[in-house]
């Protein structure tokens, strides 16, 4: 098992989500994306993890503890976190992001990702599907130097949809 499926059953079973904290501002954030530029819409949002379902009561504390906004959380099997995948298959959280775009057809995206995280190259992916309604992608920044060096120079290649690695909320405030 990798270090990364370890580190996910250490902290599902041994750390309680009323101890983890989320990025700084980022509750505040997503409730100004959720109300939208006049304050008065009410905006989808929707939570997109590679955890499943089994930890979706410990994903809903978590996110009522610290006051995120209310929006679907959309996880995976946990059988599926076991199977190797093939070259040709797409992750668990493209796939779920690509049924969203098809679902809501008029809607435009923000995603949001931490940059230690695989998945930015699975962002851009979908912006370059998706051009005209991937708005920007943020990109939480993480202390970890060859992922960020990564993740600059798709920032560097990739032109058509903003891309901000982002140290704090306020910086993905400030843009969107």
């Amino acid at each position: 098992m990798s270090k990364l499926k370890w580190r996910l059953l250490y902290n599902s079973l041994f750390k309680s989500a009323k101890m983890r904290l989320p990025l700084e501002g980022a509750a505040e954030f997503y409730h100004l994306l959720h109300r939208g530029k006049s304050g008065e819409n009410a905006n989808p949002i929707f939570y997109v993890s590679h955890s499943s379902w089994n930890l979706y009561r410990y994903l809903e504390l978590f996110l009522r503890q610290n006051n995120f906004p209310k929006g679907r959380i959309l996880l995976r099997n946990f059988s599926d976190i076991l199977k190797r995948k093939t070259a040709n298959q797409k992750p668990q959280k493209q796939k779920e992001i690509l049924n969203l775009l098809k679902t809501y057809p008029e809607l435009p995206f923000i995603l949001i990702v931490d940059s230690g995280e695989p998945d930015p190259d699975i962002y851009i992916e979908i912006a370059k599907q998706f051009s005209e309604r991937i708005k920007a992608i943020y990109l939480r920044s993480v202390k970890h130097n060859k992922r960020i060096l990564r993740v600059k120079s798709l920032q560097e290649q990739f032109k058509t949809t903003p891309i901000l690695l982002v140290d704090s909320s306020n910086q993905a405030i400030a843009h969107a």
